[in-house]
């Protein structure tokens, strides 16, 4: 039999008891239905026994089309055909609807698979649903969305993300202490809490965790941002042994001297870069300078309290036997003609080419060498000279003595 409409169940309490049972009062006893193997009816009141092992009953109130509980006049429950709670307000299209007037707070079902919302009045409201083509799960406060939640079942691939959209950063406080921020730029801030980056960390950072392995690479640092173009750039600690550590700055993949390590900055002055060191990834370094000559390029000078530098050419060559040594007056000749030593780079030379260091000191050891031989062959003809001065001063006293 049709009915019309929400009966109230209490009404019916006033109305006709059903004469088939005892334990139930009916509005109608030809409208029923079968339960737990018991005959109930769609608008009645009463007790049935609950098959779930116990002895006992339930009580049971039905409304084919709903059930309202009023108070003072006023609708404060209600139960929908379908299942769905409204408290205080009759507009309950989700399982599970609390409203005071101002707001509200929703538990939806299967179909449009609303979790919860709250809102209370133009201030603020909590907005969390899906649907059927994707997962949505939204938090708003006022008229700004500030966290959002999606999973595209639809997509190839799944995605979830969180948004904030506020004027206000967002954060995280452990023990009454701003630990983490998020600003509405979606700038993060770690023990900061107006970052002025896209990660500000107030402290040390540690890459990576320290493990039970000795050996090896540790965490690797990635520094990206740009078309990596297949050359990886990262930094990462290296241990060949128990003591024995290295931090280790990784340029790219190739060997051939295009990918470098290079510092400088960008100057204020003309908003260019300016490199003041490089190394290339074929071992090149490069000081002020961006030259490719020699393996070690320096533009200005070097100040060190030593350096050993290892070359197998040396000038002991001079002292050998068969070693020619040029005769004084070739030696002038040559000084007259081209204003240097011979074997020995001018001026001119120098300022063009520059100077090998190694060649240079052999150079000069050479001449060295060379002056020393020519010492020694001055110094024998002088003790000869000498020699015959005294045997002429001898032979002159003689003839003296004779007179």
């Amino acid at each position: 039999m049709k009915k019309i409409g929400t009966i109230c169940i209490f009404i019916g309490l006033c109305l006709t008891k059903s004469m088939s049972q005892t334990n139930e009062v009916a509005l109608s006893t030809t409208d029923n239905f079968q339960y737990d193997g018991e005959i109930l009816h769609h608008y009645g009141l009463g007790f049935h026994n609950y098959l779930d092992g116990l002895n006992g009953s339930n009580l049971y109130a039905s409304g084919f089309f709903g059930i309202d509980l009023f108070t003072g006049g006023q609708n404060r429950l209600r139960i929908s055909r379908f299942g769905n709670i409204g408290i205080g307000t009759t507009n309950i299209t989700d399982k599970l609807v609390v409203s005071n007037g101002v707001g509200e707070i929703r538990f939806g079902g299967d179909n449009g698979k609303t979790i919860s919302s709250f809102q209370s009045g133009t201030l603020s409201n909590l907005d969390i649903f899906a649907n059927s083509a994707y997962f949505n799960s939204n938090m708003i406060l006022g008229s700004k969305k500030i966290l959002s939640l999606y999973n595209n079942a639809g997509n190839i691939q799944d995605y979830a993300t969180m948004q904030i959209k506020n004027t206000e950063n967002l954060a995280l406080n452990i023990n009454g202490k701003e630990a983490m921020s998020i600003a509405n730029n979606g700038f993060i801030g770690i023990d900061t809490p107006s970052p002025n980056y896209k990660l500000e960390v107030n402290g040390d950072i540690s890459v990576g965790s320290n493990k039970d392995q000795i050996t090896g690479y540790g965490s690797r640092l990635y520094f990206n941002g740009i078309n990596e173009a297949t050359d990886p750039v990262y930094i990462n600690r290296y241990n060949s042994n128990m003591n024995s550590s290295e931090l280790r700055v990784n340029i790219g993949d190739d060997n051939g001297g295009e990918d470098k390590f290079v510092v400088g900055n960008i100057f204020w002055g003309d908003g260019q870069w300016h490199s003041f060191l490089s190394v290339a990834n074929n071992g090149l370094v490069r000081i002020g300078s961006e030259n490719s000559d020699g393996n070690l390029q320096v533009k200005g000078t070097i100040t060190a309290n030593e350096i050993t530098v290892k070359n197998p050419v040396w000038a002991d060559f001079v002292f050998e036997k068969n070693y020619k040594l040029r005769d004084l007056k070739e030696v002038e000749q040559y000084i007259q003609e081209n204003g240097c030593l011979p074997e020995i780079p001018s001026a001119s030379e120098v300022k063009e080419k520059g100077v090998n260091l190694v060649e240079v000191q052999a150079k000069l050891l050479q001449k060295l060498e060379e002056i020393t031989l020519y010492a020694i062959e001055q110094n024998k003809k002088i003790e000869q000279q000498s020699m015959k001065m005294a045997q002429m001063e001898k032979r002159i006293k003689e003839l003296e003595v004779k007179r």
